[in-house]
């Protein structure tokens, strides 16, 4: 949810927990549990400012908020204990709910000539469309 269009921080993690609300509900339709991820994260402040116009002294302590984002490190994954008790079938079974699959995959050639794919039926998709 980046873009041309800024949010708050505070409507970010409304969208985000929308967002993830619907995955769950997708994942359960499919017959998958999915545990929704946490909203927040450090980089919760530099929303607040996307342009970077920061005040010297923030900057200094914090590096625009890659100081905060290096401390807390890659978030914790809900799904990783969950995923890592299922059979190998059943764990490829979810990804794909998730994710989608490979042979549903759109591909979208951005300006800059680097291309980023995904499947519109992929429950990632599904929810980001309905939010």
């Amino acid at each position: 949810m980046s873009g041309a269009v800024h949010f708050s921080a505070d409507q970010a993690d409304a969208l985000r927990g929308l967002e993830e609300k619907e995955i769950r509900s997708c994942m359960r339709e499919r017959g998958h549990v999915y545990r929704t991820a946490p909203v927040s994260d450090p980089r919760r402040l530099a929303a607040e400012n996307p342009y970077g116009l920061l005040d010297a002294g923030w900057a200094e302590d914090d590096g625009y908020g890659i100081t905060a984002g290096q401390l807390a490190g890659r978030p914790r994954d809900p799904n990783a204990s969950h995923l890592s008790s299922l059979p190998k079938a059943e764990r490829a079974a979810w990804e794909k709910a998730l994710l989608g699959e490979e042979k549903n995959h759109r591909t979208l050639t951005l300006p800059d000539g680097m291309e980023i794919g995904y499947d519109p039926r992929s429950c990632v998709e599904v929810a980001s469309s309905a939010v």
